[in-house]
């Protein structure tokens, strides 16, 4: 009986300092708005604006899994003047990405590699295939979260998505949250 007793209580002593380590967060959600160039509509070069959120649910130490979606528009089509909106497609990807850094939680700069699956949907054209509903394609990126609340960041982020007809590489600029 005073052996169990000793086992317990050691038992007990290592659990509570394991509970008192900062402890990785297991997701990170985020938000962002993304000016940036694309050959949508095949009009050249074009101006356009993504607008999207994701999340991602990291698998081990900094390695994590993420799915985002969200509008893709162009914003100032050449010779038109100014508008904005005329034409919306969808882009949503899903990603593996690699957070270095992540063990951490008192740590401010996190920066982070991705890359994936990507589809652009909605009313797409396709020279001599006439309308399409998606193209499949991928992407690859790479960033920054610049944590200045525990459960808040700014995130910078630069990503290309491509796919047979389309390009786009945007700038990003959004929240993380975990």
């Amino acid at each position: 009986m005073k052996k169990l007793v000793y086992v317990c209580g050691i038992f007990f002593a290592f659990s509570a300092s394991a509970s008192a380590q900062a402890i990785t967060p297991r997701w990170n959600g985020y938000l962002f708005f993304a000016p940036g160039a694309s050959n949508l509509d095949f009009n050249g070069g074009r101006a356009t604006i993504h607008i999207g959120g994701g999340g991602e649910a990291f698998i081990y130490n900094g390695l994590s899994v993420g799915a985002e979606v969200g509008p893709f528009f162009p914003w100032s089509p050449p010779g038109r003047g100014f508008t904005c909106c005329s034409v919306v497609h969808g882009l949503s990807s899903a990603n593996i990405g690699y957070h270095f850094l992540p063990k951490t939680t008192d740590r401010k700069l996190e920066p982070f590699l991705t890359a994936g699956y990507s589809l652009f949907f909605g009313n797409l054209s396709i020279p001599g295939r006439g309308l399409t509903g998606t193209q499949s394609g991928y992407n690859a990126g790479g960033g920054l979260n610049w944590w200045f609340q525990q459960k808040a960041a700014i995130r910078l982020e630069v990503r290309h998505q491509s796919s047979v007809w389309y390009k786009t590489m945007d700038i990003r600029i959004g929240m993380t949250f975990r």
